[in-house]
């Protein structure tokens, strides 16, 4: 029962587990440490919510706060649209969140 319980939750203990597993055998894809964890200053920077970041660019507040908090990425689209924002490359918010 107790292993039920890990799977119920809205981030599940095999999610977790699973990405820092995938990190640790040193899969290329992005950190998405590094990635919240910048795109994060960035909002704060430019003085937006998460609330008027996510209208901003027409996706859900939770989108934003998931990706904040290290849950999931940005897709690609989105990726491109928070370039766009924040005046800058989809390329360059990438390599400035694994320097950050």
């Amino acid at each position: 029962m107790a292993a039920v319980r890990f799977f119920s939750g809205r981030v599940s203990w095999y999610r977790i587990n699973y990405r820092k597993q995938k990190r640790k055998d040193g899969d290329i894809s992005m950190n998405t440490n590094l990635i919240s964890r910048y795109l994060q200053r960035l909002r704060r920077e430019q003085g937006f919510t998460q609330e008027e970041l996510a209208q901003t660019i027409h996706i859900s507040r939770q989108a934003v706060s998931k990706w904040e908090g290290g849950i999931s990425d940005p897709s690609t689209s989105n990726l491109i649209a928070l370039a766009k924002l924040f005046d800058t490359t989809p390329e360059d918010l990438l390599k400035e969140a694994r320097e950050s």
